[in-house]
């Protein structure tokens, strides 16, 4: 963890599981690995994700807006927009059956300008820029109150200790990780697997969103998450229990198959 000084799982690292080991074996005491640095499990102390940003780990942000009719501008939440779908409201509330799509009324603009005065030449010093692309929604909903739910996939950051984190529902991502950090106690430490050393310590990992998602949704369900993610944002929705659940089972069934349960063969086959 924290204070941690020699490179993580390098061979300078593994001399002082060694030496551990050794002390272990010394005072008849079992031993036991721990597969991160710190927590939670899956990234390998950043080295997954490091210049690998298909492993990388997303999330789905929900954002609502109640708005009144006529012209709309909103910047959205920064990331992949999956869902843009608004809804008039009548004296019952929201009526869900009249949702109005307005995905192909989003875009990106670069919302942050800057001027600078540089060398480019002698004659034109002065530079004007954009950056930071952002989403952005522009149209004219019709007349009379609307509520606006947008959905977008984002990436995971400010997470722990790597800023990012690793898609834990990727099979590739995961065997990475098993290749960085099992594979490499199993090479020094073979001999000791199932003797001195019997297990290897898995700490609080658990999915996000993933762009497995939506395919896998559609073949087990039958039917498109995407057009529905405005239920699980709002517990009102008449679907929303239903879409819930079969998510939250989804994502259950997809962690086992990506992370869990290849995991546990591995231990398994390796004797720990």
């Amino acid at each position: 963890r924290q204070g941690l000084g020699r490179p993580y799982l390098s061979d300078s690292f593994m001399d002082m599981v060694e030496v551990a080991l050794d002390e272990a074996k010394r005072h008849g005491l079992s031993v036991h690995l721990y597969d991160e640095y710190p927590y939670p499990s899956g990234v390998a102390g950043g080295m997954v994700i490091l210049g690998q940003p298909q492993y990388m780990a997303t999330r789905l942000v929900q954002r609502a807006w109640d708005l009144p009719g006529g012209p709309v501008r909103l910047l959205l939440p920064r990331g992949k927009v999956l869902s843009c779908v608004a809804y008039p409201v009548g004296d019952r509330g929201v009526e869900w059956d009249r949702g109005i799509d307005l995905l192909s009324s989003t875009g990106v603009l670069l919302t942050e300008e800057s001027y600078v005065e540089t060398g480019l030449t002698q004659y034109n010093r002065k530079r004007y820029f954009a950056s930071e692309p952002v989403p952005v929604l522009e149209t004219t909903l019709p007349s009379g109150p609307h509520r606006l739910y947008v959905s977008v996939q984002a990436l995971v950051e400010g997470h722990k200790y790597w800023d990012g984190f690793v898609d834990v529902l990727n099979p590739r991502a995961v065997a990475e990780f098993v290749r960085l950090t099992h594979e490499r106690y199993r090479a020094r430490f073979s001999h000791a697997f199932g003797r001195e050393i019997h297990s290897i310590f898995l700490d609080e990992t658990e999915p996000g969103w993933s762009e497995r998602i939506p395919g896998a949704f559609l073949e087990k369900y039958g039917y498109d998450l995407l057009p529905l993610l405005p239920a699980l944002a709002d517990a009102n929705h008449p679907q929303h229990l239903k879409v819930a659940k079969d998510l939250h089972d989804l994502r259950y069934d997809l962690f086992i198959e990506a992370f869990e349960g290849p995991i546990s063969r591995w231990c398994q086959k390796h004797g720990i």
